[in-house]
């Protein structure tokens, strides 16, 4: 049986139209079978609750806080398991368009990854809704910055490795001094190159990486907000609340309501 075009599967709940996207959160029973399926177009697609197995040319398990960038026409069919999943889907409506106009680099193969910031906050935006015009730029801005890792690697090797450093353990107090030392640079050097490359300051990108650490948590475990906001390196709750809601646009606590309905 030839795949199924262009469908997303499950209950549509939340779901908006701009003029160059299409985003919407699905609802997926537990214990659901999605038959193979493509779509014409590339998009992200954001699991929000509920562990799902995607068979493809491989199988991948996919859990809560995992976001997948597929290319057009990626045929795969997906299973849910028993409890009941929830995906934010974001459609590239003209993927040429956004290369040449928006000067966007799209990837030319199938990733994933964690949950980024500004995918989290496209979800507080559904459901707290906000104009086409500013939609349109927030689904603007979640897509470059998710795909921002996969374009500073063939910059330059240091600052990769620096990023890598921040991400693999975000909890980690970081010393501008002891970086600097770590990778044979001077630290002035190193926070004017950081930012020139990847277009974020050094702290800029602590505080990202410290919110999104926290994301992974609050949707994959049952941690209290205040025990996920230290073990991600937040000073303390008001902190990790004021640097969240800048970045998301919700509390932690509000973002997990929302959620888990």
């Amino acid at each position: 049986m030839p795949p199924q075009k262009n469908t997303y599967h499950g209950a549509t709940g939340k779901a908006a139209s701009t003029e160059h996207f299409e985003v919407s959160v699905t609802r997926h029973a537990a214990g659901s079978r999605i038959p193979l399926h493509a779509h014409e177009r590339p998009y992200l697609c954001f699991s929000l609750a509920g562990h799902y197995t995607e068979v493809s040319h491989r199988s991948a398990a996919i859990a809560p806080g995992t976001v997948l960038y597929r290319t057009a026409d990626y045929e795969h069919e997906n299973a849910f398991a028993d409890h009941t999943g929830w995906c934010l889907n974001l459609e590239i409506k003209d993927p040429e368009a956004l290369v040449l106009e928006g000067g966007v680099r799209l990837p030319e193969a199938e990733f994933q990854r964690g949950v980024s910031a500004g995918i989290a906050q496209l979800v507080t935006s559904l459901y707290h809704p906000v104009n086409t015009d500013l939609l349109d730029i927030q689904c603007y801005e979640a897509l470059t910055s998710h795909l921002l890792d996969e374009h500073v690697r063939g910059k330059k090797n240091w600052v990769h490795q620096v990023a890598t450093r921040i991400q693999d353990d975000p909890g980690q107090q970081v010393s501008l001094q002891a970086l600097g030392r770590e990778f044979d640079l001077h630290p002035n050097y190193l926070v004017r190159k950081f930012k020139a490359i990847t277009g974020l300051t050094l702290s800029a990108f602590l505080a990202k990486t410290r919110v999104e650490a926290a994301l992974q948590s609050l949707l994959q475990t049952r941690e209290s907000c205040t025990a996920i906001g230290l073990a991600s390196g937040f000073y303390d709750q008001s902190h990790f609340n004021r640097t969240f809601k800048q970045h998301v646009g919700v509390s932690p606590a509000q973002f997990r309501r929302i959620v888990r309905g």
